[in-house]
């Protein structure tokens, strides 16, 4: 349907005469008129209302308030002309040749005709024909103008029908007629019984709808898959839309769901016939959604949300239907909510709504107009229903031709650069008539990645992914960064506190002079240092943002990854307990926009050879990999773990330590407990790991320190038991005693030195003990205490090497103990290959393996026998070395 819109402003009337006197109709009614004209609100105050100056307080009761006078239609052109003797045909159109003309039948004698639904403000051609004996015959022809200020209709059976058109919007530009037309139901709530009648729908379809937005429920329609209006009219229902009326309509995607439908129409060019069941609140709610996304003003929203206040309807009240009363349709602009003394809610106040908008984004934009928090507001929704910047943009383009922002381009899609590269971003808003205000570039989601300065210029920090944040009046677009991972362009984080930093790479020992220790001069301060120096991440959440969980993996692919949720509004996390010298991948994943997707990847470098864990109430925990054993090799992380005790000593109520720190324990995989305290001092007989976890006690570890550690079998057996944890089930094995300093130290000694790590590496692991945050712990010092003695008696073994030394003792056994436990060759060669990640065939060819046993004892210190006289070259029999029996055979 062609139609030529010279349209005037909303409001003014034709002043021009013209010369063959063309006649003026004001199609407003004469109230609806009056209040148009003569009210004006203040757009700061909606304290007042002036609705109630110009409507019945009943305004169903027009037939007896009203004496038979509707308000909620227009008037019409009369068009008076000299009777027929003969039925006629009028011919109205705004084109000479009456195109698309609007037809009615005038009966045989009348001498005028009303002529409804007219739009404002137009120039109109008009004809009457009668057949004059078989001849078409002109018998009158002219023209004349409408004015008014709005478009009500007239359509038999329903109420309160008016065109959205005609308001001025964006630009001066006034909204399109006949796109979208408002009013009520056209069946009874939940009945199939119609109130349109038959000449109400053919209207309908002659004024152009196509579609039918129904904000009532589907219950309510009767009508499945099309309109009442026809066959070939779709229908859609806003199910649940009764709670998104007026003042509660920012808090339901209702509104937004309608409006959505509508531009879906829109674009397949149907004009929109849109209702609930009085065609006041929720469809007033998308009117003004409409209306002030098109720029009308705070006056003229006012009004036409007003205009309903003239409805004729006699729609029962639902809440007062058992008494036969009527709902009040007065709808006032204050905050008195509709004209009912029994429903009086906020959901019904015209005025909260209004406050509701002006509050979006008020702090951050002060400046933005009604119109830009409407468009901010359905451009960011409510849950997940939103309307996105290039729909908004068609909509107000299609219904008043005026340009607003739909979005913007940049000149790349996504930015590729090596770390220390820049590139400036180039934005390109869209339609280039839009206008607007700023670009800002509001971030990136990783400083660690990319940074971006307030000119849009982009600086790779680091490998990995990320995102830009491009702000252009408040439409948001997140730009990929993406810079390669490499060692050198990530950072690097050490695992060890400072303290122990410093300590483990200023110190240097000899392996021949136990006289000196330094670690003295690292104990100094306050705080926990047998803890690692964490590892924190920050990042940008995406606005919206929800669901964030942080993963970390050893693997680019994130086959196997620790997984952390985060709080939605939490942007950073530490970490502690990482493996040294390891490149760790990392990315924070989010669900916004609808899917899940990833706000930032990236990786990181961790250094240093210590790898500590930070626990609350266990000491010294620490991890046995990491220092360099036999051929270069690294003792291999992640197999053997040291510590304090994890339940309490027996004078301390046997209980577990902390159940925290059991559970961060087992993150590392943890599976069996070796424990070397006495009976003594505990009775322990399941593991504080997991009852059905591997658990051992050496209890006679406390008779084999210092010089005695060669007159003592426990730390042969204590190894055995590891090695038969990790060759049968691959366990990740605790070891522990009291303060895991001592005894776990000399089995530590034993254990490296077996490895080939060096003196010096060895002197330095047990030092380490001394940074354990347990006040009740010793100081470990190499030149103290038994760790001299115990080191001494070692290197009196038969051996080459402290490391052939240990696999002897490991092997042969301590001599001259009855029953003495050993290992097997085959054991500990699997063992040192297992713990060194080397080839088995590396260390089954190495010397140490090839040495002969020697049957010769040990001598460490003075022999006694039992009468107490020292024996130079005992023979075989019962001694006394150090106050402790031994047997010679």
């Amino acid at each position: 349907m062609r139609k030529f819109y010279s349209l005037v402003l909303l409001g003014l009337f034709a002043t021009q005469v013209l010369a063959d006197n063309i006649p003026e109709y004001c199609i407003d009614n004469d109230v609806v008129h009056r209040y148009l004209t003569e009210v004006q609100y203040d757009p700061n105050d909606y304290s007042y209302s002036k609705i109630m100056d110009y409507c019945y307080k009943f305004p169903w009761d027009w037939e007896g308030e009203g004496k038979g006078v509707r308000l909620d239609i227009p008037k019409p052109v009369t068009i008076k002309f000299d009777a027929l003797a003969a039925a006629s045909t009028i011919y109205v159109s705004e084109y000479e040749d009456f195109a698309d003309a609007y037809t009615l039948a005038i009966p045989a004698g009348q001498d005028s005709v009303d002529v409804y639904n007219l739009i404002p403000n137009r120039l109109y051609n008009f004809k009457i024909e009668w057949d004059n004996g078989g001849v078409m015959t002109v018998a009158k022809s002219g023209q004349f103008r409408t004015t008014g200020n709005v478009r009500m209709l007239k359509i038999d059976g329903i109420y309160n029908v008016r065109d959205l058109g005609g308001w001025i919007g964006l630009g001066g530009n006034p909204i399109k007629y006949g796109k979208l037309i408002r009013g009520s139901r056209l069946n009874v709530n939940n009945a199939s019984t119609l109130l349109i009648t038959a000449d109400g729908i053919n209207e309908l379809r002659r004024l152009g709808i196509t579609a039918e937005l129904d904000m009532r429920n589907s219950s309510n329609a009767a009508n499945a898959t099309h309109s009442f209006l026809g066959a070939d009219i779709p229908i859609y229902n806003v199910e649940n839309a009764y709670n998104s009326r007026i003042a509660t309509f920012a808090d339901a995607p209702q509104s937004i769901e309608g409006i959505n439908k509508l531009i879906q129409w829109f674009r397949e060019g149907r004009s929109v016939y849109m209702h609930c069941s009085v065609g006041a609140d929720r469809t007033g709610t998308v009117a003004y959604l409409v209306g002030a996304l098109c720029g009308m003003s705070e006056d003229a929203l006012c009004k036409e949300f007003e205009l309903t206040s003239f409805s004729g309807d006699k729609v029962v009240n639902e809440r007062q239907e058992a008494n036969g009363d009527y709902e009040r349709l007065v709808r006032q602009r204050d905050y008195s909510g509709r004209l009912d003394p029994n429903d009086n809610q906020d959901s019904y106040k015209f005025a909260s709504m209004v406050d509701k908008i002006k509050s979006f984004q008020k702090t951050e934009h002060p400046e933005w107009t009604l119109q830009q928090r409407v468009q901010w507001h359905l451009r960011t929704g409510v849950d997940g229903v939103k309307v996105s910047p290039a729909d908004l943009a068609f909509l107000v383009d299609y219904l008043t031709g005026y340009k607003i922002l739909a979005g913007f381009n940049t000149d790349v899609d996504t930015v590729r650069l090596e770390k220390g590269q820049t590139h400036k971003l180039k934005v390109t808003p869209f339609p280039a008539e839009a206008e607007y205000t700023s670009i800002t570039f509001k971030g990136s989601t990783s400083k660690y990645v990319a940074t971006i300065t307030a000119d849009g210029t982009i600086t790779a920090t680091g490998g990995g992914k990320a995102y830009v944040l491009v702000d252009v009046d408040g439409i948001e677009k997140y730009i990929p960064v993406i810079v390669p991972i490499t060692e050198t362009s990530v950072p690097g984080y050490t695992t060890e506190g400072e303290a122990v930093h410093n300590y483990l790479t200023e110190t240097h020992y000899s392996a021949d002079d136990y006289s000196v220790s330094t670690v003295e001069n690292y104990l100094t301060g306050s705080g926990r240092k047998d803890w690692s120096q964490s590892v924190t991440f920050k990042w940008m959440v995406y606005p919206g943002a929800t669901n964030q969980r942080l993963r970390i993996s050893e693997t680019p692919s994130f086959e196997k990854f620790d997984s952390y949720d985060k709080a939605d509004e939490d942007s950073t996390h530490t970490l502690s307990g990482l493996e040294p010298q390891k490149l760790y991948y990392y990315k924070v994943i989010a669900t916004f926009n609808g899917r899940t997707d990833t706000l930032v990847s990236s990786a990181f470098m961790t250094t240093g050879t210590v790898k500590m864990v930070n626990l609350k109430k266990v000491y010294n925990v620490r991890d046995m990999g990491g220092v360099t054993g036999m051929n270069g090799h690294k003792v291999q992380y992640g197999k053997l773990f040291r510590g304090s005790r994890l339940k309490g000593n027996t004078s301390e109520g046997g209980k577990v330590i902390s159940t925290e720190d059991v559970k961060d324990l087992l993150r590392f995989g943890i599976t069996a407990e070796l424990d070397l305290r006495s009976d003594e001092e505990t009775n322990s007989t399941t593991s504080a790991l997991n009852r059905e976890y591997s658990y051992s006690r050496i209890a006679d570890a406390i008779n084999a320190q210092g010089m005695y550690v060669t007159c003592n079998d426990a730390y042969i057996k204590a190894l055995n038991t590891i090695i038969g944890w990790m060759k049968d089930n691959s366990e990740i094995v605790y070891i522990n005693s009291t303060y895991g300093a001592e005894r776990t130290g000399t089995l530590a000694f034993l254990i490296n030195g077996l490895l080939g790590v060096s003196e010096e590496d060895l002197s330095k692991d047990y030092e380490l003990s001394s940074f354990s945050g347990d006040k009740k712990a010793p100081v470990c010092k190499r030149n103290e205490g038994d760790f001299p003695a115990m080191v001494a008696a070692i290197k009196g073994l038969n051996g080459n090497t402290l490391q052939e030394k240990i696999y002897r003792y490991f092997t042969e056994g301590i001599y001259g103990l009855t029953g003495s436990a050993t290992i097997s060759k085959a054991d500990l060669n699997w063992f040192i290959s297992y713990m060194l990640g080397c080839p088995a065939s590396e260390v089954e060819s190495s010397p140490m393996t090839r040495l002969e046993s020697v049957k010769a004892p040990v001598i460490t210190g003075k022999i006694y026998n039992l009468l107490g006289q020292e024996v130079e070259n005992p023979g075989p029999g019962i001694y006394i070395m150090n106050g402790k029996k031994f047997i010679i055979r």
